[in-house]
């Protein structure tokens, strides 16, 4: 892959996401939804985080990940339920994955 092209690639992608955020902050308080817009919104994000997780915990290409990860992963979701702010969710997935690890839980 060319360097340049994957330089601009980057800044474009970094002003795009800078501008989308930028936007968000901007054009907010000239929006006004109703309740249940702002429902289906909170459960389209429920949804979205939820899709992610399931993609990523158990298999990478056509192998499992191990028990480690989806423990992590598991410890994560308690989070969550218990409705732990986002870092101490990632946190929590972190340390619990690295410290089975580290105890050789493959």
């Amino acid at each position: 892959m060319n360097v340049q092209v994957f330089l601009w690639s980057m800044l474009g992608l970094a002003a795009g996401t800078y501008a989308m955020r930028l936007g968000g902050v901007l054009l907010r308080s000239r929006f006004q939804f109703s309740q249940d817009a702002e429902s289906w919104i909170d459960r389209c994000v429920v949804a979205l985080l939820i899709g992610v997780v399931v993609t990523s915990m158990g298999i990478t290409g056509q192998d499992f990940v191990g028990f480690a990860r989806v423990s992590g992963i598991g410890a994560a979701g308690i989070a969550v339920v218990l409705r732990a702010p986002l870092v101490l969710v990632l946190l929590t997935a972190v340390l619990v994955t690295g410290g089975l690890r580290l105890l050789g839980v493959p």
